[in-house]
């Protein structure tokens, strides 16, 4: 082909795209479905970066609290939000003690394999065999209506001991006009005896390694530690004694106290307080609030649309394929392959596809690729027998007898003749495969059958009904997973309209 008919070519090929475009763009609901898919395309892109968090984050806020801008309501204006406190301790009665705070520690950073270390080391040199008592003591302020969840942790140890016993024990401490203090952990403290105890160890179980303190009060240890001293002592409940403990805003601290009971004059010990944190867990959050385990509902949200895109696309570019490809192969060939090829399509949509489809993803495990695999496997055999029809209605024309008259082969018929006339039909039937295979996922992962490793705009809506989020009235967690279905969907809807009012001469508007 010489250089000059090619420049034809592609000249003739350029007129169509921009009379295409043309007459696409005079088509108000077409453009409206053109800049839906660019939005949801853009943050498939993009949730990576445009997603506040990763979509498996857990306990970010309580669970299932509303989003934060409802806090613009009065009723809703002091509930508090989730803050994640490092305390920064002071000490105070040195009698014997001293206190050097670390901002950085090589040595517990290497055994804790993190770059970042707060420790307070606390030394006690004595001179006398009076037990010594020593505060950390951290201040600050509580805002809110009483949280429903708090989280407090740190590190300790205790080296160099000698003729000395020990008691570590942390404390939180309401100020205002009703003060009172409530011990919230203790060196004793276990799980089997929850109960406070202010014995003293002369020994370290953990030898050199920091041991973790990491406490989510809402436990049944905790709830059994606090509860008789706010003096609830039937069927308490954490946000029963949280409305006790935080009863006022203002001022609070946190206090670490460090008592030693030396057994001679030569008493010595070293105790270590390792990366302290003081959390609330908030009752608000982000711009969809949370779901049953704590997780950002608009990050899931975001995550989701990957997977539809993904899902919608690779199904009905594959399922277009096929179904054209068999179509066009049983119109124009004929014989015995048209007439197998259509008895396995009638075959086929006799079968009750939705309940297949779950006894085959049963049997098969419920993996993305199996899932689509299946769509795939179960949704070609309509659009096969519209091409068919079409393929026999093209043959039968007039411009087609004319070039089997000029010594066409069956090739160039195929090619140039019969493929063109039916890609319209393809394309626009892919745009409704889209929408069909998204809408068949969600309703998978509702049904409990989608891919279970993956954040799906169903499985949110399952995991919604399951855990509570319908009887709590959580619309936060409940609507907009299945409005980003329907406006996804109605954006291929809208591209399918237009071009079906485009390619088909039927249709087609008059200019």
């Amino acid at each position: 082909m010489s250089p000059f008919v090619s420049k034809i070519k592609l000249r003739i090929l350029s007129h169509r795209i921009k009379g295409f475009w043309e007459e696409y763009r005079r088509n108000k609901i077409g453009l409206v479905g053109i800049a839906i898919i660019l939005i949801f395309v853009i943050i498939a892109l993009l949730a990576h970066t445009i997603a506040p968090y990763s979509p498996d984050t857990q306990g970010l806020a309580d669970t299932v609290v509303m989003p934060a801008w409802m806090r613009v309501f009065p009723q809703y204006g002091d509930l508090p939000v989730t803050s994640r406190l490092q305390p920064d301790f002071a000490a105070s009665e040195l009698n014997n003690f001293y206190v050097e705070f670390k901002s950085y520690d090589q040595e517990m950073s290497r055994f804790l394999n993190t770059p970042s270390v707060r420790m307070w080391k606390v030394e006690y040199h004595g001179n006398d065999t009076e037990p010594a008592e020593i505060k950390l003591v951290w201040n600050f302020t509580y805002p809110y209506q009483p949280p429903t969840v708090i989280v407090y942790g740190f590190r300790w140890r205790v080296m160099n001991l000698s003729d000395v016993s020990y008691n570590l024990e942390l404390s939180v401490v309401r100020w205002g006009s009703t003060p009172a203090e409530y011990s919230l952990w203790d060196s004793n403290f276990r799980k089997t005896s929850p109960l406070r105890s202010l014995d003293y160890k002369s020994s370290y179980p953990y030898g050199d390694w920091p041991q973790l303190v990491q406490v989510r009060f809402g436990s049944n240890e905790s709830i059994s530690r606090l509860a008789p001293q706010v003096g609830l002592f039937e069927n308490p409940s954490a946000k029963s004694i949280l409305r006790i403990v935080f009863a006022e805003k203002g001022e609070y601290s946190l206090i670490m106290y460090v008592r030693i009971k030396p057994k001679s004059e030569k008493a010595m010990c070293e105790v270590d307080i390792v990366d302290p944190e003081f959390t609330w867990l908030g009752s608000v959050h982000g711009i969809l609030g949370t779901d049953h385990e704590g997780a950002d509902v608009f990050s899931k949200l975001l995550y989701g649309v990957q997977v539809s895109l993904s899902i919608g696309l690779m199904v009905a570019v594959i399922t277009t394929a096929i179904g054209t490809l068999i179509g066009v192969g049983s119109g124009y060939v004929g014989g015995f392959f048209d007439e197998a090829s259509m008895r396995m399509v009638d075959l086929l949509l006799c079968l009750p596809i939705f309940p297949l489809l779950l006894a085959l993803i049963l049997m098969f495990g419920r993996n993305l690729y199996i899932i689509m695999f299946l769509l795939v496997l179960l949704s070609w055999m309509g659009l096969s027998r519209t091409v068919r029809s079409q393929v026999l209605s093209i043959r039968e024309m007039a411009f087609i007898e004319s070039a089997i008259a000029s010594g066409a082969s069956r090739s160039y018929l195929l090619l140039r003749h019969i493929l063109p006339n039916v890609m319209p039909l393809a394309f626009t039937s892919m745009m409704l495969f889209i929408p069909g295979a998204i809408l068949a996922e969600a309703a998978l992962s509702f049904l409990g059958f989608g891919d279970p490793s993956l954040e799906t705009w169903g499985r949110m809506i399952n995991q919604a009904m399951n855990f509570g989020a319908f009887p709590k009235l959580a619309w936060w967690w409940i609507f907009p997973p299945g409005i980003a279905i329907i406006i996804l969907c109605a954006g291929f809807v809208f591209i399918s309209h237009a071009l079906d009012q485009i390619l088909n001469p039927r249709l087609r508007r008059r200019k």
